[in-house]
């Protein structure tokens, strides 16, 4: 119950995060082409913008042989939902539906050409584009990330995916504090990266810890 609790109570304060962000800039009266522009305006924000559309390149298809697996109806909508109101809602959503199924002993393994490749892209790119941040005095990191409405409206679902994340790693291998914790630091670096991890490492070799750890 409390992993239950903690998934849905993440998209709501994601949401909330999101598109509290999300109202400002439509209010400012830019352009909605702005949006985009704003989350590649410097290589601190574009660090961001990467590291989100990675994940969501390799979480997407996991969800859908997630959703196969347990027969969780509305894929669609999950998918839909998280490219026009935000991942970072939609896949604790997800997640919260997933938890309502039977478990089948082991979670969907996600595909290893993505799961591979999204994880050398997510510390590829987290590396070179925080480097090129440093290099060019683009200003305080964290202040470009909250420089526009837009911008801030991405970190936010950045962060908020970083801690749905950190719960399934918790839900999946609750026992192993190994594991987590190597989740956790390498989702600080990379988001996308840490989900591949976490993903790979819980398919291969753990049984789900929806019925190992009931919440």
């Amino acid at each position: 119950m409390p992993l239950k609790i903690s998934f849905s109570a993440l998209a709501l304060l994601a949401l909330a995060g999101t598109w509290t962000f999300n109202i400002r800039h439509m209010l400012s009266g830019r352009p909605g082409l702005a949006f985009l522009t704003d989350n590649a305006a410097t290589a601190a924000n574009l660090s961001v913008s990467v590291d989100i559309l990675l994940a969501c390149i390799l979480l997407f298809p996991w969800m859908v042989r997630e959703a196969r697996a347990k027969r969780i109806r509305g894929i669609a909508a999950y998918l839909i939902g998280s490219a026009t109101i935000a991942v970072s809602v939609m896949f604790p959503v997800f997640l919260t539906a997933r938890m309502r199924k039977p478990a089948p002993g082991r979670i969907a393994r996600p595909p290893r050409v993505i799961a591979r490749s999204v994880f050398a892209a997510g510390l590829v790119a987290t590396t070179m584009l925080r480097t090129m941040h440093l290099v060019s005095n683009e200003g305080p990191y964290f202040d470009l990330l909250f420089a526009t409405p837009a911008a801030a409206s991405i970190a936010v679902d950045l962060a908020a995916l970083w801690l749905a994340g950190v719960l399934l790693a918790i839900q999946l291998r609750g026992s192993d504090l190994r594991v987590i914790s190597g989740t956790i630091l390498l989702s600080l670096f990379s988001v996308s990266a840490g989900f591949a991890y976490i993903l790979t490492v819980a398919s291969t070799g753990q049984a789900d810890g929806e019925s190992a750890h009931p919440a």
